[in-house]
Parts: structure tokens; sequence; C-alpha cells
């Protein structure tokens, strides 16, 4: 069971977010009360596991915090020979990730995802993980995702996202902070957090991920889940 997430409490300046033991610990919490209709998304996840996981190929969760995507999506899965790896740069995600019981096997990988090199996978995800890597470097992710799909395989996409209309862009965000206050959050905690990620959470427009995903070459990319400024994509090779 996870720790509540207490982490931006104190009043002293917040440190740059980093993935670090202490969020391990509380990881579960913070995104069921961070990620509007969160249990929802993964739900959604586990429909789509079923239609489009191949049997005789891998499954890949890029950056996967507790590997709770992947336990999801194994839950009643028939496909026979599928290989599931969860990959994430920080080692306390994935020591904890490695504590938790799941439904088949998990190979848990320690390594950049940007500079992993994938098996032949009928589906990846990205889970709320690309707008942590510098924009510089999603493109070259994301072809290299590409090229590694078998055909008709997928690529879940999640993300918060920006919005080029300032109004919009505004009332989301108001209406996110508002959502975190019913899940117990003070202004104080949302306004630390805030701070501790700015720089290192860069959102774009669903525009500009749509467009990447069709320079790198996926038929089509379709909004499956949006709840006010989070969204999911499934892109299609």
């Amino acid at each position: 069971m996870s720790n509540i997430d207490t982490l931006f409490q104190n009043t002293e300046s917040p440190k740059i977010f980093r993935f670090d033991d202490a969020v391990s610990q509380v990881f579960d919490d913070m995104i069921h009360r961070s990620v509007p209709g969160y249990t929802t998304l993964l739900q959604l996840m586990n429909v789509i596991a079923r239609t489009y996981i191949q049997s005789n190929s891998a499954v890949y969760d890029l950056g996967c915090s507790l590997g709770t995507v992947m336990r999801v999506m194994q839950q009643n899965l028939t496909t026979d020979c599928v290989q599931f790896y969860g990959v994430d740069l920080s080692q306390p995600m994935l020591d904890k990730a490695a504590q938790i019981p799941s439904p088949q096997p998990i190979q848990w990988i320690n390594a950049d995802i940007c500079q992993l090199t994938l098996k032949p996978c009928s589906l990846i995800v990205l889970n709320f993980c690309l707008q942590f890597i510098p924009i510089t470097s999603r493109l070259k992710l994301l072809q290299h995702c590409y090229r590694a799909l078998l055909p008709t395989g997928v690529l879940i996409l999640s993300e918060k996202i920006a919005f080029a209309d300032a109004n919009l862009q505004r009332f989301m965000q108001q209406q996110h902070e508002v959502f975190k206050q019913q899940q117990g959050y003070s202004e104080l905690e949302i306004s630390q957090k805030r701070q501790a990620l700015e720089n290192i959470l860069i959102p774009e427009t669903l525009v500009e991920h749509q467009q990447r995903l069709m320079e790198v070459g996926f038929t089509a990319s379709t909004v499956f889940f949006q709840s006010f400024n989070f969204i999911s994509l499934l892109a299609q090779k």
C-alpha cells in the first residue's frame, strides 16, 4: 500500500522534482491524486492491451515508475509468449516496483529510455514520461519506438498538455488545481510542487504531439482519453 504524499507540505523553497526514493514511496498516491481520471485511464489501457498485444512479442513501459500500467495490462491477458519490460532511469522506482506482485513476470531495466535498444514489440507505453524528456530529444525517441514496433503495433502516449489559447490554458490549469484541492492537497502543496516541476516537466500542445507522431510515420493517432489538461493518444503503425 502506498504512503500518503506529504512531500510538499513544508514551507521551505522546493527542490527540483526528482524521481528519488522519497517520491517512489508515495508515487502511487501522488499520481492518483494529481491526474484526474487516472483509474479510468488504467482500465482503458487494459482494454487496449487485450486488443493489440501480439503473441511472441515484447511489450515495453518506458518510464514505468512502479510498473502499475504493466500489471494492469497483464490482467486477464490470454496472449501467449509475451515478454514484459519495465524501463526506468530511477533505481528507487524499480526497486519498489520489483516488490509488488504481478500476474506475469516483468523484467525491470534501469536505463535511459533515449539510449535503450528495443526488441521487436507489439505495444509501447509512454505514460506521462515524454514530458520529462528534453523537447529536442522527443522526435528521436519516438522514431526509435516506431522502428521497434511490429506491423500494426501501437504506441500509447499519455501527457499533460498545454493549450495555444491563453484563456483555455488558464481555465484548464485552474480546473486541475481545483481537482487537486478536492483530493486533499493544500494551496501550499500545489504551489510548491508547481515550482519544483518548473523547467522539468515541459508540456506541449495536442497538435504538436500529433504532428510529431505523423512525422515519425504513425498512420493515425487518436485521443482515447482526456480529463482537463491530461490526454492519452493511441498511435498505430
